[in-house]
């Protein structure tokens, strides 16, 4: 088992911190890879989920706020959810499995949307969770050919629906009747319309045949598709097959077709690939829950590792990063407030940035020549200079300039903070021990600027220290939360009991002037501790 993930949200009946990972079980309770602490017990959150919880983040999207996780996992409760779901008012629920893009209408149409109509954007249209029914098709005469989507899905490539909570397994779908189609290669078949779609031919009729019909001899125009390309056309066919006729004696070779205009495009979004990061923002032009991770597409829309939830579909940003996304956060670096992002890409938008990069709203750019290896944390935090970026991660080198682990960016330049530390850092925030905000760093090294530090430590200008006790394996994650009225430090990882720590994968830090004691004992495994 293993903590991953670490919020803290209010579901009505009082703060609490949630916990998300690799767990079976954790305070003594089946947990489905995510559960709720209230500073005293441990609950779980219905079913869990079905896979690895990487990810957790509070948003309201106009409708009160809501428990987003992130992860690998396809199933949230009893509810079909694609590596991200919602839990709010003790259920589960999807996000993305419908949403909207801006396409032409043929390229809508080969990626399984539903054109809504020409000069339509996605600001316009609402592309609610519509249910699937059976939809019968007859390509190439398969009088059983079928397939499920939603109503007006099946009708946009000339379907028939099947009514409402119909499925294949149960539809008998009837062929249509025959009639002539005229191919490209200028001969004559007979079969349905679609099946003549499909040929790339020009369907005559209902209760044409070819016996008498010459598709050589046939007086042709120029027919511009809905697609912008162009065909020259028996007279009728090109209405019959949706294009514009372009007058008698036209021909494609002295035509120009105008290109196809993008439409609004309600589509199936599922992500095809896991969260690992989630970042819920308000700020003017960066509005919307953030998503990082290891996919590619949700539906056909084309994300690339990053993506704008905006409480009814994705988002783009630009053409996203070539590799993984781990961490994401907002930073005003004194040219405006914009999305920093950090992870295992080489490339954002298609520029060589190197582990980080920064998105404004319209581009991505580098911050100088980027880093040495990957970056999985980000934080923004004043050490007495003015906010600056830091970021922690696998890198030893950012910009050339040797950094240990950790760096930081002042919006001009790379330095390095402190004298590091001597091992991948997995996690950075900002936390008010009672001495003022310091950095905390939480990965797999055990020194920090000289000073031995098992896997956490605390920078605060000039230097670093540890803390009173440390763990013995790796942490992944940090949370603040108050328990008892007392602010803590809480860290989650993979890591078992020590002499100074009896706890598993889950430790508080706390720097309360009463004696240390435990909050939760659940021996032998998954309970939480209060350290000094």
């Amino acid at each position: 088992d293993a903590v991953r993930a670490l919020a803290v949200f209010d579901d009505g009946s009082g703060l609490a911190l949630y916990v998300g990972g690799q767990l079976s079980s954790i305070g003594g309770i089946e947990a489905g890879n995510i559960a709720r602490f209230d500073g005293q017990a441990w609950t779980p959150l219905g079913e869990g989920v079905n896979g690895p919880v990487f990810a957790l983040a509070v948003w309201d999207d106009g409708t009160g706020p809501a428990l987003y996780a992130g992860g690998e996992f396809t199933q949230a409760g009893d509810v079909e959810a694609h590596f991200i779901a919602r839990f709010r008012g003790g259920q589960w629920s999807s996000l993305g499995e419908t949403g909207c893009n801006e396409l032409p209408r043929d390229e809508c149409l080969a990626s399984g949307g539903v054109p809504q109509g020409a000069a339509t954007t996605c600001e316009q249209v609402s592309c609610p969770d519509t249910p699937i029914e059976a939809c019968c098709l007859s390509i190439f005469g398969q009088s059983d050919d079928c397939t499920e989507l939603t109503r007006d899905e099946c009708l946009a490539i000339g379907g028939a629906p099947q009514g409402p909570d119909t499925r294949c397994q149960t539809a008998q779908c009837a062929h249509p009747p025959a009639e002539a189609c005229c191919l490209p290669t200028e001969a004559c078949t007979e079969t349905d319309p679609i099946a003549c779609r499909v040929l790339g031919g020009v369907a005559q009729g209902s209760g044409t045949d070819c016996d008498g019909l010459d598709c050589v001899d046939q007086a042709t125009e120029a027919c511009c598709l809905m697609s912008g390309s162009c065909r020259d056309l028996a007279a009728g066919a090109c209405v019959r097959a949706g294009g514009t006729e372009q007058g008698g004696g036209s021909s494609c070779a002295d035509s120009v077709c105008p290109a196809a205009t993008a439409q609004a495009c309600c589509l199936s979004l599922p992500l095809n690939g896991p969260v690992t990061t989630l970042a819920a923002f308000d700020d003017v032009g960066h509005s919307g829950l953030h998503i990082g991770g290891a996919f590619t597409h949700a539906g056909g829309l084309e994300l690339n590792g990053t993506a704008r939830w905006n409480a009814e579909t994705y988002r783009a940003l630009g053409t996203g990063v070539d590799s993984v996304v781990f961490d994401m956060v907002l930073f005003d670096d004194g040219r405006g407030s914009a999305l920093y992002a950090v992870g295992a890409f080489a490339t954002a938008g298609r520029r060589i940035v190197n582990g980080v990069a920064r998105w404004d709203g319209m581009k991505w750019s580098p911050l100088g020549d980027g880093l040495s290896s990957a970056a999985l944390a980000a934080a923004v935090y004043d050490d007495g200079s003015g906010p600056a970026l830091y970021v922690g991660g696998a890198f030893t080198i950012a910009d050339e300039v040797d950094t240990g682990f950790v760096a930081r960016w002042d919006g001009s330049s790379w330095s390095p903070v402190g004298e590091g530390v001597d091992g991948t850092v997995n996690a950075l925030l900002v936390f008010n021990d009672g001495e003022g905000p310091a950095l905390y760093a939480a990965g797999e090294f055990t020194h920090a600027g000289g000073t031995e530090a098992s896997h956490i430590a605390r920078w605060s200008a000039p230097g670093w220290s540890a803390l009173p006790a440390g763990v013995d394996g790796r942490l992944s994650t940090l949370a603040r939360f108050a328990a008892a009225d007392e602010i803590a430090l809480y860290a989650g990882g993979t890591f078992a009991p020590t002499t100074d720590v009896d706890a598993y994968n889950i430790v508080r830090w706390s720097c309360a002037p009463h004696p240390v004691v435990p909050v939760v004992v659940v021996p032998p495994k998954d309970s939480v501790v209060n350290g000094g």
